[in-house]
């Protein structure tokens, strides 16, 4: 392989690693959803069978 191709391929997957990290890293610290009342969406569960 010469040398410019290799640079290539090695520059590609530094840049793909840093691009999923970032990501990563996004997803984890981005702020929390306002409403975080989760009390009445589960408050109601149908049953199927009654006691």
């Amino acid at each position: 392989m010469r040398y410019s191709i290799m640079l290539q391929l090695v520059a590609t997957i530094t840049f793909i690693f840093l691009s999923t990290a970032a990501l990563f890293a996004w997803l984890q610290y981005r702020p929390a959803p306002e409403e975080t009342n989760t009390q009445g969406r589960i408050s109601y569960i149908p049953t199927r069978f009654p006691t």
